[in-house]
Formats: structure tokens, sequence, C-alpha cells
């Protein structure tokens, strides 16, 4: 039902056997080819290009984030014309935000495909739906009307401030079957959560949605709370358009709504192929993308998956910028916290920074910034990044790098605080 096709630069897109990707994208392109545009003007350059719309996508360019902040945010401008619309800002660990335009079709859109999503997450009108965060209301307002297609009628907004406690105790006191968060503040919360009676009266169902969350930081509340955790994907730029399935093995998506192609793609089996992801929205009119590169290297499989749905799934494997390297030696953010979590298993929330100071005869500086309820960890968690990565070891004993473990309280506030932890700040020239 589902296939790779192959590109001369050696990515590969996901299509359905019946021509649907196919056609969304010739829908796609005669949209753009009726007037001026910066899509219309790379795909009259390429010489000798074959028309048929997977061969046009194979030789289009990966647009990125610069070309989406000014030419194609110009033109999303012009393109909302007298009509009604509205703006969002990216967040998280971009650290130049981009602007997004959007109009009342591009919204509806979007709204079909997360009701897919919760559907397929098993949201339904017996649900009491509470969405936790910091100062984002109106993101969330685009969830609880997706919610409200589904039946949904008891929902709440729950925002934290910087004294989670009477947040955390009013989130248990209206014990919610589904709690809507991102993951970076369910780590910040978890130990003040634990402690509330909410661990006596849990929530079915946790819905992650903004970051990835991690194997570890899942583990830990299915463990705690016995309830199952499922993580919707999707972009600022691009939308939500992935879900995962009561299966919990990978975010199901329809390679027609959004066309997602893998570039350098690298086949792991018949069936599965790994790189990073670039996105074309044919649904989206307003500040639409072609090949846009979100930021994240996953993994993408046709195998069937067991919950019966035969649609792909995608897993998210790193952000591109969460790999990093000392004197040729390549690392990772998830290599660091896992290393951390030997000696703190409930560590979910790191930051990690990279300084390279004015002398050059000094070492590189990697300084871990923890939370403060681990401040007594500081020594231990200290050796264990100098002793047990091998080659971060060597690093250390020849003197390359050096090692630090701080706590957030020790950290300038605008590092500490915010709605997203970047995780990896690299500061080095």
């Amino acid at each position: 039902m589902y296939e790779f096709t192959s590109h001369r630069d050696a990515s590969q897109t996901i299509v359905d056997s019946v021509g649907r990707t196919a056609a969304h994208l010739e829908a796609m392109f005669e949209r753009l080819q009726a007037q001026p545009s910066h899509y219309q003007r790379i795909i009259q350059s390429i010489d000798g290009a074959s028309r048929e719309p997977l061969s046009v996508l194979g030789a289009l360019p990966r647009t990125d984030r610069l070309a989406y902040r000014t030419v194609l945010g110009r033109e999303a401008l012009e393109n909302v014309g007298g009509e009604s619309f509205v703006t969002d800002f990216s967040s998280g660990s971009c650290s130049r935000p981009v602007l997004r335009f959007c109009r009342a079709a591009d919204d509806l859109c979007e709204q079909e495909a997360t009701e897919r999503a919760l559907r397929r997450a098993g949201v339904g009108p017996h649900d009491r739906l509470a969405f936790v965060d910091v100062g984002a209301a109106q993101i969330y307002d685009f969830y609880a009307r997706a919610a409200r297609g589904l039946g949904v009628a008891d929902i709440v907004f729950l925002p934290l401030t910087s004294r989670f406690e009477p947040a955390v105790k009013s989130l248990a006191a209206l014990r919610p079957s589904i709690v809507f968060t991102i993951p970076s503040l369910i780590a910040r919360i978890w130990r003040r959560l634990e402690a509330t009676e909410l661990s006596e009266y849990p929530p079915r169902l946790v819905i992650s949605v903004g970051e990835p969350i991690s194997a570890a930081l899942r583990a830990t509340v299915k463990d705690a709370w016995h309830c199952r955790v499922m993580s919707f994907f999707g972009t600022t730029e691009t939308g939500g358009f992935a879900g995962e399935c009561q299966c919990e093995d990978g975010h199901h998506f329809d390679p027609c709504e959004n066309v997602v192609t893998i570039g350098s793609a690298r086949r792991l089996d018949d069936f599965t192929i790994e790189g990073e992801l670039l996105l074309t929205t044919p649904h989206l009119r307003t500040h639409r993308v072609i090949k846009y590169a979100v930021g994240d290297i996953v993994r993408v499989s046709l195998k069937p998956c067991a919950c019966g749905e035969p649609t792909p799934r995608l897993w998210h494997v790193r952000r591109t910028q969460d790999a990093f390297t000392f004197a040729g030696e390549s690392f990772t953010y998830d290599m660091i916290c896992e290393t951390l979590r030997k000696v703190a298993p409930l560590l979910h929330s790191v930051t990690l920074e990279i300084e390279e100071p004015c002398d050059s005869g000094e070492q590189v500086l990697l300084r871990a910034v923890i939370p403060d309820e681990f401040r007594s960890l500081r020594a231990p968690l200290a050796r264990v990044l100098c002793e047990d990565i091998f080659e971060l070891d060597c690093l250390v004993r020849y003197g390359l790098v050096r090692i630090e473990v701080v706590c957030t309280a020790q950290v300038a506030l605008r590092r500490a605080a915010g709605r997203k932890r970047r995780r990896l700040v690299d500061l080095r020239v």
C-alpha cells in the first residue's frame, strides 16, 4: 500500500501505491505555477526536469529556516490578501524562532489531522482533559477544538508558574483522565506530581507534544501511573501530522497530507530507512513548504503495526544539532544523558552547554545543567561523565575537555526558565 521512491540525491520519499501522493503534489505544483513564487522560480530553473510530480519533488533542493523566515514569509503575507489570519512563533530548540502565517483553511486542515491523531489515541466524550503548560494557552485552544470535535466537553487549561506546588495540587484535584503537556515540563515537575494524590487516581493517558519524549521518561511515568504515554509529532511550520497509536510504537502518518522525504536516506532493512526529515505540505496554502528541513533525524518504517492501521510509522532519533564533536570524536545528547542516569535514574531534564575559552590553550568546557533537586549528586555525576564514556574519558585525561555539573539555580534565569529547554547549547565560535 505504501512504498519508498528513490531520488538522484540519495533521498527517498514515502508514497502510496495508488497515486494519491503524486496527485496531491501535482495539484500543489499547478497552484505554484499559477503565480510568481519562490518555488516556481526554482522549478523553472531546473534544466530538462521531468514534469512528473515525484521527479519534480526529487529535483528540488531542501528548504531551510532562513528561506522560511525571509522569502517564504513575505510570500505568505502576500497570500493572505484581505483574509483574516493568525501567526505563531516556533519555540524550544530553535536559537532563532520563525514566524508562521495561517489562514482559516490551513487551520481546518490541521485540525482534521489532529482529530485523527486524538481519535487514534482513544480520546472521546468520556474523558476529562487537562492541558498543562507555561503561558501558552493559545496553542492549546487549537488542540481543545480538535478534542471537542471528538465529543470531549470537560477541558481545562492549567498554567504552571515559578511556584509549581499550587498548580500541581490543582491538577491532582481535577483528576483528569488525560494529561496533555510537553516532556520537559513533565520532567521538571515529576517529583512533585508523584507526591500528590494524582498517584492514587492517575490519568489513563498522557499525551506529549512539542518535543520528543525520552524512553526513560516514558517508562518512569508508565511505571508510576500504570497509564499509556503517547506522543504527537509535528512542528510549528508544518503543523502536527503524526501520532502514536495504542501500541506506542511509532507515529502513524498519512503520506498524502504531509509528504515525507528522507534526506541522505540509509536503509536499515527492506521496510525501514533513516535520515533527515524533509516535509512538504500540499494541504497548506498560505505558508507552504517543499522539502522543509525541520531539524530532525528520523526512522520511517512500512512494516505493519500491531494495531492494524496500515499507514507508515515514524520514530524520532535525534535533533540534527544534538550531535557534537570534540577533537574529532563524535558525541550525542542522548549518550551523555544515558550516562548521567546511571547515577540519577530519575534525571530527565538536562541541558548541555559547550564553551570554548578565548584563550585557545585552555580546555573546552562541557557543562551539564541539572535541576536543583539533584544538587547532592553533582560530584558523582561529574565523575561518571569523566570515566564512563571511553572517548570522553580520553579527552579529559589528555586535558582537552573539562567537565562541569551545575544546578539551574547557578545559571542565569534566562537560561533556566522558559516553556521548553534547549537540550544542547553549543557556544563555541
